[in-house]
């Protein structure tokens, strides 16, 4: 009587336990045409582009499962902690040299002003500047309120202000593309975005929606010209 009574009681814990992700074939061929596009893409935009598709290689590992480990409770406070200080680091490092050196912070002042100029601007027509900008100072904002962000994330709101992060955050690697010569500081800043790809679940919806922002800002990078 007790064995028929445990048998079904087993079944039930070993159906709540979750599948481990497996490397899969279907994996392989990804893999292989996601090389591939990278491939073609440096050949067209040169190595700055592999910022951009690094940042999407994380994205649709997370997207199939590939980080669910980095995703647990605990481990995904730790990242997001580890991305926002990334970010606090990057602030203060160089990201430009030359005549004079520009900081972090002062390039993300830059790109708060550059924007209410242009859009203070009847007569400009950097559609592009708007665009790019728009999406960075967004993503600098969120990037800011990180903390705010893991104590919301199990709420509807923090997901979608995590969705939104996510979408934005191409910008932040389509920036070496419009500016490749740049320093210490872009690394550390594109760190923290990356480090919140891995740790934020990533499903279909902000999936597409970091297809439509890399899409318009390719259109910007191949019909808007100058972003400046």
């Amino acid at each position: 009587m007790s064995g028929n009574s445990d048998e079904p009681q087993s079944q039930r814990e070993i159906a709540t336990v979750p599948a481990r992700w497996q490397f899969r074939l279907w994996h392989l061929f990804a893999l292989t045409t996601y090389v591939a596009v990278v491939t073609g893409i440096a050949t067209w935009l040169g190595p700055q582009s592999l910022m951009l598709t690094f940042a999407w290689g994380v994205a649709l590992v997370n997207f199939s499962g590939g980080m669910a480990c980095l995703q647990t409770r605990k481990v995904q406070s730790w990242m997001l902690g580890a991305a926002w200080l990334t970010f606090l680091v990057s602030l203060l490092l160089p990201c430009t040299t030359g005549s004079f050196t520009v900081f972090g912070c002062q390039a993300a002042w830059v790109f708060l002003t550059v924007l209410f100029e242009s859009l203070g601007d009847p007569d400009s027509d950097r559609f592009g500047n708007i665009v790019w900008t728009i999406a960075i100072d967004v993503a600098n904002v969120l990037q800011a309120v990180l903390p705010l962000i893991i104590w919301r994330l199990r709420t509807a709101l923090g997901k979608c202000l995590a969705a939104v992060l996510c979408a934005t955050s191409t910008s932040v690697f389509f920036t070496l593309i419009f500016e490749p010569y740049l320093f210490v500081a872009y690394y550390f800043w594109c760190a923290s975005f990356l480090l919140v790809l891995a740790a934020v679940p990533i499903g279909r919806k902000t999936l597409t929606a970091m297809g439509v922002m890399t899409l318009i800002l390719s259109l910007v990078l191949c019909f808007a010209g100058d972003v400046f």
